[in-house]
């Protein structure tokens, strides 16, 4: 199912493969924003999925070596630069999206992490999506990412791991 990574650092999954049993999963297991949703959709397709609450870098990091993609949760609302933090509102709590690639060290500061977003490009610092434009290969910095993602501290990002064996 899952293309292995490549030179350039980047996975995909075969466009146009299992389609019909995705978006059936959809209206069957619930809204995608729902973890139980993703991974019985996940499983419908044959995959082996398992959420995880307890998520760092570097497991991101060693998935994307070992050539899985990893889907992580993490909180779109709240405009960083005016001070607000990553919100969960009443009517939106947070956002899926699949880390397909990383680039860089933190060690020197350019640490990012590639992600693909079905809502286009997100605006990390800002909060939201940039809509106007794809969200195939963005590229997001690894450190302000980790503050929509870890927001309960280090370690607990919400990542699913899928594995296609």
């Amino acid at each position: 199912m899952f293309r292995r990574i490549s030179g350039n650092g980047r996975a995909s999954v075969r466009q146009g493969e299992n389609r019909r049993r995705v978006w059936g999963g959809r209206k069957r297991f619930g809204d995608t924003t729902d973890v139980k949703a993703q991974v019985r959709t996940l499983r419908e397709l044959g995959l082996h999925a398992e959420f995880r609450n307890d998520a760092d870098g570097a497991l991101v990091e060693a998935e994307i070596a070992s050539g899985r993609p990893v889907l992580v949760g993490w909180l779109h609302k709240g405009n960083m630069l005016r001070g607000e933090p990553p919100v969960c509102s009443s009517l939106n709590c947070g956002h899926w999206s699949v880390i397909v690639g990383f680039e860089g060290t933190q060690s020197t500061g350019d640490a990012q992490w590639v992600m693909h977003d079905p809502m286009g490009a997100p605006r990390i610092e800002r909060g939201g999506h940039e809509t106007r434009y794809g969200g195939k290969n963005v590229k997001v910095p690894r450190g302000t990412f980790k503050q929509r993602w870890q927001v309960e501290g280090p370690g607990s990002g919400w990542v699913i791991l899928v594995d296609d064996e």
